[in-house]
């Protein structure tokens, strides 16, 4: 059973998050502060992290920004309709999904099972061919028996979108690509994922590779989408 950790202040909305969530499944502990959420965290580190950005005391983003210092959990957001603020700073921070406020449960749970599955990533692909080789991008590798990327000897510390998009990215190293064709490959959610999503995502892989010292890097294809080539 998949496990969440859910922070939400108004008590009638957790309660009912948690309702549908558990009907369908997922094994909940709900909090109504980010710091009980936190302090959970540090026992146990669930499959998913659930977290509404306005709460009182310490806030979704700085749970947010604490958590990405020693984990890759993925994490969904619960912005204000409309706050783009929020939004952007939620993507940069490392999240990996969104849905805003106010929204239907149901669309919730669909949205939660979705990057549930886009997250593990050998269950949403039983089919998929035998391993093959390992690819090399300059000092950048991919081990895909580890589902790894490392930077010489070093492994890049990534969350599970992220790693997703170098993957792809390696996989079609040079090969300018569409942001159809890296929305429908790396979220899978075509009609569901904004294009604003992308960019965020690609902003922070393109810091990560820099810091980790790696020679390839993401190129802006103006007008079209991103391509991975090595740095000159």
């Amino acid at each position: 059973m998949k496990s969440i950790l859910y922070a939400e202040d108004d008590d009638s909305t957790r309660t009912l998050v948690t309702s549908f969530l558990t009907a369908d499944g997922f094994a909940v502990e709900a909090f109504p502060t980010a710091d009980e959420l936190l302090e959970a965290f540090g026992r146990h580190e669930p499959d998913l992290v659930l977290l509404d950005v306005m709460l009182s005391g310490t806030d979704g983003l700085e749970a947010l920004a604490r958590i990405r210092r020693s984990s890759t959990v993925p994490v969904m957001l619960l912005t204000a309709k409309g706050d783009d603020i929020d939004v952007c700073s939620g993507l940069a921070l490392g999240g990996d999904d969104y849905l805003a406020k106010p929204f239907n449960p149901m669309v919730l749970v669909s949205r939660v099972r979705a990057l549930m599955r886009r997250v593990d990533y050998d269950a949403a692909h039983p089919g998929c061919p035998p391993v093959q080789d390992d690819l090399t991008c300059g000092n950048t590798r991919l081990d895909r028996r580890r589902h790894a990327v490392y930077v010489g000897e070093q492994p890049l510390l990534a969350t599970p979108t992220e790693l997703r998009l170098i993957i792809f990215f390696m996989e079609n190293h040079g090969e300018a690509l569409s942001r159809q064709q890296i929305l429908e490959a790396v979220w899978r959610l075509p009609d569901g994922v904004e294009s604003r999503t992308l960019d965020e995502t690609c902003r922070r892989v393109r810091v990560k590779l820099a810091r980790a010292g790696s020679d390839v890097c993401i190129q802006t294809v103006r007008g079209f989408g991103y391509r991975l080539t090595e740095l000159e």
